[in-house]
């Protein structure tokens, strides 16, 4: 018994050497380049739809979406003429975007209805600094004022629930709900992750962290010039690729294609052989 404990004792020590050795380790990458489009305006929000779409938001309010070629398909002008903070388009048939400026939401019904809009001020006195949806006809507020995490029913307004945070997260950038967990990236202090009811559950120190696309159990992001893969369930696994050299501040995959984001230019490249 004591030479089988000895055994297996050996073999935890081995993996978790292994996993300090390889995680975080950043690995080569092929880089093609597709094609580069340039807009006229300042892009400030990206995601992505579950057909490999990406949707770019700008300085100017409006929606542009790209077909996973590159080709833009869509051009929504204008819902308000303010800087978009957030596009969020899991959800492919109620593309939600938010404006923190003007604190007001959206939700786009396939670009073929008029856009629902909703106000902060129907649901809180409080300005949001984030808001995200939720995946349950509910949205995600984050109140750095009141330093709060909030849950509000979109169809009833009502508050379903309120957690104060024991942390500054004055200088987060990006909200997103996934499954039980609320995720939030803050550029100065990395990633947090809160449960169902708004309790912070882990925290990610890793700087430089002011958006992430979730695939399966992935988050994907761009850091020092790396492509991110951190396992959202394993945070601590994390697999790192060399970017290709530009200007980008974000990154999108799409399939084995890669949409990195700057200030005003959209580069896809391909990873195939």
């Amino acid at each position: 018994m004591k030479q089988s404990n000895y055994i297996h004792s050996k073999i935890k020590k081995l993996l978790l050497l292994l996993l300090a050795i390889f995680s975080g380790q950043v690995y080569g990458q092929d880089w093609k380049l597709i094609e580069e489009m340039k807009l006229d305006e300042t892009i400030t929000a990206q995601s992505i739809d579950p057909d490999g779409r990406l949707y770019i938001g700008t300085s100017s309010g409006n929606v542009h979406r790209y077909n996973p070629d590159g080709n833009e398909s869509e051009y929504f002008s204008a819902i308000a003429n303010f800087p978009i903070t957030t596009i969020s388009a899991w959800n492919r048939f109620k593309i939600f975007i938010y404006y923190q400026n003007t604190q007001e939401f959206y939700f786009l019904n396939r670009f073929n209805t008029t856009p629902i809009r909703y106000e902060i001020g129907d649901f809180e006195n409080d300005l949001a600094t984030l808001c995200t949806p939720g995946i349950d006809n509910s949205v995600w507020i984050l109140s750095t004022a009141y330093n709060e995490l909030r849950k509000y029913n979109t169809q009833t307004k009502q508050l379903q629930l309120a957690n104060p945070l024991r942390l500054n997260l004055g200088s987060a950038t990006y909200m997103r709900a996934f499954q039980n967990l609320v995720i939030i990236a803050d550029p100065e202090n990395g990633l947090y992750f809160f449960d169902q009811y708004g309790n912070k559950q882990g925290q990610i120190n890793e700087q430089g962290i002011s958006y992430f696309q979730i695939s399966g159990d992935e988050m994907i992001y761009l850091q020092e010039d790396n492509v991110c893969y951190r396992n959202i369930f394993k945070p601590e696994l994390v697999k790192k690729e060399k970017a290709p050299s530009g200007s980008f501040s974000q990154v999108i995959k799409s399939g084995d294609r890669f949409f990195f984001i700057g200030e005003d230019k959209i580069a896809l490249y391909w990873t195939g052989p």
